[in-house]
């Protein structure tokens, strides 16, 4: 799984994508630490809450 280092910014969102399935999820910093947002898995869109109206198909983008 991959994290970006926002946290160590202040960031409060972040995006965690799992390379072996194409799981995508949005992660949202809380004084008690990161709650899970929005979710989708390969070849569903992925609509983080931080972004509405923001849709990506992460499998589709990657065979284009």
């Amino acid at each position: 799984m991959s994290l970006s280092t926002g946290h160590l910014y202040q960031s409060p969102t972040q995006r965690a994508a799992i390379s072996e399935t194409l799981a995508v999820q949005e992660l949202r910093w809380t004084p008690e630490g990161y709650v899970i947002g929005a979710t989708a898995t390969a070849g569903l869109p992925f609509q983080p809450e931080a972004l509405p109206g923001f849709a990506i198909d992460l499998q589709r983008a990657l065979e284009e």
